[in-house]
């Protein structure tokens, strides 16, 4: 893939090369490196979610009180094959 993926809604974030937002996620407020996938439903609200991580279906991630951070090919909620 060349580029990013979004089949969801991504407003004042930054994304990376690689990243891929799923249908219905929602990213806010948000930096998503290179390689990181938001699952099908998640909301990331300010978050710098790292190079290769994955945020699984219906995950919230809420950074309004503090900014929340994913590592580096970290994985967040239940896995699923959302191919």
């Amino acid at each position: 893939m060349d580029g990013c993926l979004v089949d969801g809604t991504v407003k004042r974030s930054i994304l990376s090369t690689e990243a891929q937002v799923r249908k219905g996620a929602v990213v806010e407020d948000s930096v998503i490196m290179s390689g990181a996938i938001i699952g099908q439903g998640a909301v990331i609200k300010r978050a710098i979610i790292g190079e290769g991580a994955v945020i699984s279906e219906g995950v919230v991630i809420d950074g309004t009180e503090e900014v929340q951070v994913v590592g580096y090919n970290e994985k967040v909620g239940v896995a699923t094959d959302e191919d």
